[in-house]
């Protein structure tokens, strides 16, 4: 695969108008970036919780080798 390289990399960066960003769901990267914290936040705290209602040791993902309802291809059982 060929790499491509910037002889000429650009550093600008161009703020939007006032206007829009009052009128924006998110008010700047202040805001964004304490969304995204939040978000992650939200994940580790409801993975946490997933992993505590579930057996320790087992994976009741469908895909999973430890599920009694593991499908072949053909949608018959498959040995686990």
């Amino acid at each position: 695969m060929t790499t491509i390289h910037s002889s000429n990399p650009e550093s600008r960066l161009f703020n939007p108008p006032a206007e829009l960003i009052k009128s924006a769901a998110i008010s700047g990267m202040d805001a964004y970036r304490a969304l995204c914290q939040e978000a992650e936040r939200i994940t580790k705290a409801s993975g946490a919780a997933w992993r505590a209602k579930t057996p320790h040791g087992t994976d009741p993902s469908p895909m999973s080798s430890t599920s009694p309802k593991r499908l072949s291809i053909n949608g018959s059982p498959t040995a686990n």
